[in-house]
């Protein structure tokens, strides 16, 4: 649970608010933990977060007001199956706050986290725009994020049921 609390400092970092006119090196196979939130209209939607030694926490897949929140360990290698996935044009978003709302009306906030050996980093992305208005970039890390802890999820979600 340590890569937790590093997640969530990745996120209060003022580094994130920096712009920087260097593009950011950033190797996807060095993650050691990775955390994505959407919180559509004031409300949570969705929470992942994977970590190399099998942690995963999962709440909600962006279609329903699921308010169920699962932890546990998967042995099936999900941050490895994920960080296959980030390509390197995310790293046009690291370590920023992207602010594209007007933020006296509804606001989807995104936060994304990343920790590994060389640090933390992570954005937060915040817009009135429609999740599948997303950039791409970032549309596909939380699309895959979802379909890579989706097995694990539905398995969580099956134990709630009564028999």
């Amino acid at each position: 649970m340590k890569y937790f609390s590093i997640l969530t400092l990745v996120l209060i970092l003022s580094s994130c608010g920096q712009q920087t006119e260097n593009k950011i090196e950033f190797d996807a196979n060095q993650i050691h933990a990775a955390m994505i939130e959407v919180e559509l209209k004031d409300s949570t939607s969705l929470f992942i977060m994977l970590a190399k030694d099998g942690t995963v926490n999962r709440k909600g897949d962006l279609k329903t007001k699921d308010n169920n929140f699962f932890m546990g360990i998967s042995n099936n290698g999900l941050l490895e199956n994920f960080t296959k996935t980030i390509t390197n044009d995310i790293s046009d978003y690291l370590n920023r706050v992207h602010v594209l709302a007007d933020t006296a009306k509804n606001v989807n906030k995104i936060k994304v986290g990343f920790s590994g050996p060389n640090g933390d980093t992570g954005f937060e992305y915040y817009t009135n725009e429609a999740v599948e208005n997303l950039p791409k970039p970032i549309l596909n890390l939380i699309t895959n994020a979802i379909q890579v802890t989706d097995p694990w999820f539905r398995v969580q979600q099956a134990m709630l049921k009564p028999n």
